[in-house]
């Protein structure tokens, strides 16, 4: 695991001109009926799919220290709005108690069983990064009964986004205006056909933004 001390103080000492807080990206994609090759866009200059997405400025910088894969579903049945979208829980794995429509649940396995590839500048982050890592199953599933609860209404199964974070060592270091391809592939083509929810992945990068570090100098 990344010592985020460490990590903080050599991005400070090498980017004396940046301003340097924690913070996070988020990029989701929104699941069709056959899916092979997922592509997240990191950018504010790429389009941003959802409500939920947060991108990287073209003059800012980011240093990602862990990421987390999580899935979710919109209610609508059509395009998803805005409005709808924001009021959507994260999960950590395909719970089929909530992800129950016809072939829902069995069919979003397929990303955890995947790989994840990272290329930036042209150069080759993770090849083979297993998806199966980001994977959570909490102790205390929703429709499920433990020794003391019935877990009745939907919640993060992995006790909020911090739980899913896996950890990077060495850290990926992003600019504003770099080119930047990460690609979720599944094993097979996913296929969600006969499902009728809306559903979503989302690739979720943490670790500190640097404002206004166009000349960005990286902690190793």
């Amino acid at each position: 695991m990344a010592n985020l001390q460490y990590v903080y103080e050599t991005l400070k000492k090498r980017n004396p001109g940046a301003y340097i807080t924690q913070g996070f990206l988020r990029s989701d994609v929104q699941l069709t009926a056959s899916n092979s090759n997922l592509n997240f866009s990191f950018l504010q200059t790429q389009n941003i799919t959802t409500a939920k997405c947060v991108t990287l400025q073209p003059a800012d910088a980011f240093c990602v220290t862990a990421m987390a894969l999580k899935i979710y579903k919109s209610t609508d049945t059509a395009t998803p709005t805005a409005a709808n979208v924001a009021k959507t829980i994260d999960y950590s794995y395909p719970n089929p108690a909530l992800f129950s429509k016809s072939n829902e649940a069995t069919a979003l396995e397929s990303l955890y069983n995947g790989l994840l590839q990272v290329t930036i500048q042209k150069r080759v982050i993770f090849s083979q990064f297993p998806a199966y890592k980001f994977r959570r199953v909490n102790t205390a599933q929703y429709g499920t009964q433990s020794a003391t609860t019935f877990q009745t209404s939907p919640s993060e199964e992995s006790y909020g986004v911090s739980a899913s974070l896996v950890a990077l060592e060495p850290t990926i270091n992003m600019q504003g205006s770099w080119t930047m391809n990460f690609q979720l592939i599944p094993p097979a083509s996913l296929d969600m056909t006969g499902t009728s929810s809306i559903n979503f992945v989302s690739l979720i990068l943490d670790g500190f933004l640097l404002q206004n570090a166009a000349s960005y100098n990286f902690a190793e």
